[in-house]
């Protein structure tokens, strides 16, 4: 798994330590990737929190795990558990 990161991302992109980043195989120069750590986490999570919160990624901000539990796609519960257990904890009702 990979976070994207997008050229004008200047703050996020300054945020991280160069070492974390390479670029897209399949975008256009500029366009970068920052892999997840040895146990699956952004290398940016410290503490359980966001070391970089105020300039994230915008794919970070706009991720959101409610999406699993709306459409019912399963989360793969060994390799996500966070996750998992997130959508676990949201119920959606409609009306049919």
């Amino acid at each position: 798994m990979f976070i994207q990161i997008e050229p004008e991302e200047v703050e996020t992109i300054r945020s991280i330590p160069e070492e974390l980043l390479f670029q897209s195989p399949w975008r256009p120069e500029g366009h970068l990737l920052m892999g997840y750590n040895e146990k699956g986490h952004c290398p940016m999570l410290v503490d359980n929190q966001c070391s970089i919160y105020d300039a994230r990624p915008q794919t970070c901000r706009d991720y959101d795990c409610r999406v699993f539990a709306a459409t019912g796609v399963a989360v793969d519960v060994k390799r996500q558990p966070d996750i998992a257990k997130r959508v676990a904890a949201w119920v959606f009702a409609h009306d049919c």
